[in-house]
């Protein structure tokens, strides 16, 4: 069966896309979304072969996130507007369909989908011995501390000062890079920053690094662990160790 998720915020196209996709007996919908949040969610959390993506849908989008994804999943864009087929390609979507959605041409896309994914079978034990490979990596990272974070958002490059991070943490197989008001999507893991970061950054877990001057309150809780609290409001678990290790260099 090929694993399918679709993320529409349209009720009708969603339907339609469907109806057409029930057609096919290799097709299995795992999953649908109304937003670029939920099917980001969904990518990460269901794994599906396949993703069909509306390109103009509220939350995330999906030019921004999906260059930052490791092993992403096939991406078939579907959309009323041509002007973004550009953009689709250059984030190597495996097709894109105008709606609404012709019956014919969505059976060309599903002869790309069945051609895609079987040419993916022959190396699926090199694709996780080299993910492997890049954890190992980045447990050994090593140098001199970075000054600055830079992101792909999909259409350029961003910088995000040491100074406007505030929390850098691990969810669901992917690590996130929180400012403020913002949150970019990293193709890093948390090791690669712990060993790249300054000294004002701290791992209050394995899956949470936060900025020490980004602390607003640190909240007692029970047998020694306590909630972090950072100025914008995001509360961060404590355990006992790390505790420790955290009143050697904060006072408290």
């Amino acid at each position: 069966m090929i694993r399918v998720i679709i993320a529409e915020d349209e009720p009708l196209a969603l339907k339609r896309l469907k109806k057409l996709l029930s057609e096919y007996s290799e097709i299995e919908i795992i999953g649908e979304a109304e937003n670029g949040d939920a099917a980001l969610q969904l990518i990460i959390t269901q794994k599906p072969d396949v993703a069909f993506l509306d390109i103009n849908m509220p939350g995330v989008s999906v030019f921004e996130t999906l260059t930052s994804l490791k092993n992403p999943p096939l991406i078939v864009f579907q959309t009323a507007y041509s002007e973004h087929a550009v953009n689709a390609f250059q984030i190597n979507a495996l097709d894109y369909l105008l709606k609404p959605i012709d019956p014919d041409r969505l059976a060309e896309t599903i002869k790309r989908i069945q051609q895609a994914l079987k040419q993916q079978l022959p190396n699926e034990q090199d694709t996780e011995s080299r993910i492997k490979q890049d954890k190992d990596a980045a447990n050994k990272e090593t140098g001199p501390a970075i000054q600055s974070i830079t992101i792909n958002t999909g259409r350029d490059l961003k910088v995000i000062p040491l100074s406007d991070i505030f929390h850098i943490a691990f969810e669901d197989g992917i690590t996130f890079i929180y400012t403020e008001n913002e949150r970019y999507l990293s193709n890093k893991y948390l090791n690669y920053y712990e060993n790249k970061l300054n000294d004002r950054f701290f791992r209050t877990s394995r899956n949470d690094i936060i900025h020490l001057d980004k602390i607003r309150t640190i909240h007692p809780m029970f047998n020694g662990t306590y909630l972090i609290e950072l100025s914008n409001g995001l509360k961060i678990n404590l355990s006992r160790r790390r505790a420790r290790d955290l009143r050697t260099i904060m006072d408290f």
